[in-house]
């Protein structure tokens, strides 16, 4: 049976809603210091209704993989304090400290050969663009209104657009 591809998940504001991490916390160092202090899957709650749902999903179609850029060990705590931890195999989880995932994205693909990737960043979204990668921008988050840079291959208000329409069968089966 032939491996699937990879496909790179935006974490914040794609898979976990990061508005409600700073209403709760207010600041990044209060959100940091509270996870780093989590020992179950308190993150939870900040997933998106149709977060879980939709790793199940792709992983019909992809290998799943969380690409994110932030704080290291406060991204890591995002992941390993949610159900996502159960989800997302440990060597497909992509977490940059201190580049933008834009930076990162040419050297990920070299090594990793991801076909798609799934965010709410134009700027990501056009990084990869560039890379040959199938690109689904997620609106919604903090970019949710921002203007595409260049034409995402597929616009969702939701992930859960894509489960309902099966739109990896139908749209991305391609790869």
């Amino acid at each position: 049976m032939p491996t699937l591809p990879l496909a790179l998940i935006d974490l914040d504001h794609t898979l976990l809603n990061t508005t409600h991490i700073k209403i709760d916390y207010r600041t990044l160092a209060s959100a940091v210091e509270a996870f780093s202090h989590f020992t179950g899957n308190e993150v939870d709650r900040y997933l998106y209704p149709d977060t879980i749902a939709f790793i199940t999903y792709i992983k019909k179609y992809f290998i799943p993989a969380i690409f994110t850029e932030g704080p290291a060990d406060f991204q890591k705590a995002k992941i390993s304090h949610s159900a996502l931890a159960g989800l997302i195999d440990n060597n497909c989880r992509f977490v940059f400290d201190g580049f933008t995932k834009a930076d990162q994205l040419s050297q990920l693909v070299a090594l990793h050969h991801p076909k798609l990737l799934v965010d709410d960043n134009p700027k990501n979204l056009e990084t990869a663009h560039y890379l040959n990668l199938i690109t689904v921008r997620v609106k919604r988050g903090d970019h949710r209104a921002d203007p595409d840079i260049a034409s995402p291959d597929l616009t969702v208000a939701s992930l859960q657009e894509i489960i309902e329409k099966d739109l990896f069968a139908t749209f991305i089966i391609k790869v």
